[in-house]
């Protein structure tokens, strides 16, 4: 393909991602290439590429351009590839597969001064940019607004009941592979580049599983051992729910609950992949289960619904999905979802609190609203041992002293994970 014809068909797959707003963005891109077998490997790279430059950058140029895929992508050939004028008139040629003739009023946007304001500069979405300013000092946010603009790492799960991440690690490099231990997570790999595992033998047959090391931190933040009784209330398709699995050694008793069961199908597909025989699958709402397991758990980890803001760079799509009513909804459905569980863990067992959001809306304060209204539960003391690392010192080693927070707030600018926050409370 030609550069332009590349320019062309991202502004065809960004367009399709604004137009379908109730899908994933990912999700878009692959059928797009499926639908369209004749593009090669090297023409899917850029074409991605382009495609996720944009979708980071909307917030910056939404004031102008609105979700027009077309006139987004040239703004962001000229003001941020600094391409002239002139070379954009040129590959606007109207020929096939090239993107059409220039209008007038796309003429007169591109030549027009951009003068972006704070949130634009940092391409937050102007709606949301209070909710950041509360929660964080500008530094902070201008640092993490860089981060945003770039591209996630691929990490990997070594699951411990089949190999040794040192094992596995070396296979990886010997099949060509560039892979590093991840920093924090012992059993953590990450790839410097993207590089498809979906057939690959290891995780076909359950030893490896993709995984952020902010995911894998947070597993191991729960201090699950085999003799307890652990519930994954919000267990989705079941990441954590293999990683708590692992920590357990395959014992104890470990269940998994979510209120979809298309996603409770895929976490039993993985479940049975990776040979775990210790989880048993529930439905959230059940209420018989609830009043079943009454104070039964030594463990119950809440990953609640939220915003998702802390993995802007692997979802950059979420930046104009989201707004502030989203926000509100989902503090709200937070509050009902700690409200349900709490009364599931046993005395001196830990509700930990989960969000993969950086915002002080969704964390802190509303671990505080809960404290108010649980006094039972007091925030853990950091003297509580998670496989074979304390909390209080997983804590000291990866916290900000310049947010001040009650709990764990993980950052991409300076952990390489995703921002994963958590908060671990003991039913006192």
């Amino acid at each position: 393909m030609t550069p332009s014809a590349q320019i062309q068909s991202a502004m065809d797959v960004c367009q399709q991602i604004f137009d379908q707003a109730n899908i994933p963005a990912d999700k878009i891109i692959n059928t797009y290439f499926r639908n369209n077998r004749y593009i090669g490997a090297k023409d899917k790279r850029a074409i991605a590429t382009y495609v996720y430059e944009a979708l980071r950058l909307v917030p910056r140029y939404q004031r102008v351009t609105g979700l027009n895929a077309r006139l987004l992508i040239l703004m962001i050939l000229i003001h941020e590839k600094k391409q002239n004028i002139n070379d954009v008139h040129d590959m606007c040629s109207g020929d096939r597969y090239a993107p059409d003739i220039l209008s007038r009023h796309e003429i007169q946007q591109l030549e027009a001064p951009f003068q972006p304001d704070e949130a634009e500069t940092l391409a937050i979405p102007a709606a949301l940019y209070p909710f950041f300013v509360e929660s964080m000092p500008l530094q902070i946010i201008q640092e993490l607004a860089k981060a945003y603009e770039t591209e996630a790492s691929i990490d990997l799960r070594v699951n411990s009941l089949k190999a040794s991440r040192d094992t596995i690690l070396q296979t990886l490099i010997c099949e060509g592979f560039e892979a590093t231990k991840t920093p924090y997570s012992p059993f953590g790999i990450r790839l410097k580049r993207r590089q498809s595992l979906d057939h690959h033998p290891l995780f076909t047959n359950g030893t490896i599983e993709v995984q952020d090391e902010g995911s894998q931190l947070l597993a191991l933040a729960c201090g699950a051992e085999s003799h307890m009784n652990v519930l994954d209330y919000c267990a989705g398709a079941g990441g954590k729910t293999l990683a708590l699995s692992a920590q357990m050694k395959n014992k104890g008793q470990l269940f998994a609950c979510d209120i979809h069961e298309w996603r409770l199908k895929r976490a039993r597909e993985r479940i049975k992949r990776a040979d775990i025989h210790n989880v048993r699958f529930y439905a959230a709402d059940d209420s018989k289960f609830l009043k079943r397991h009454v104070k039964f758990f030594d463990r119950v980890l809440v990953d609640a619904p939220c915003s998702g803001t802390g993995t802007w760079r692997r979802n950059p799509d979420m930046k104009f999905k989201t707004t502030p009513q989203d926000i509100e909804e989902l503090r709200m459905l937070q509050r009902s979802i700690l409200t349900k569980a709490a009364p599931l863990v046993r005395e001196w067992g830990w509700l930990i609190y989960a969000t993969c959001s950086v915002l002080k809306a969704e964390n802190d304060d509303q671990i505080a609203w809960f404290l108010e209204n649980h006094p039972e539960f007091k925030i853990a003391s950091g003297n509580h041992p998670a496989e074979g690392v304390y909390w209080g010192d997983l804590c000291h080693q990866l916290s900000i002293p310049d947010l001040n927070m009650v709990g764990l707030q993980l950052l991409p600018h300076v952990h390489a994970t995703d921002g994963f926050y958590v908060t671990i409370l003991v039913r006192q």
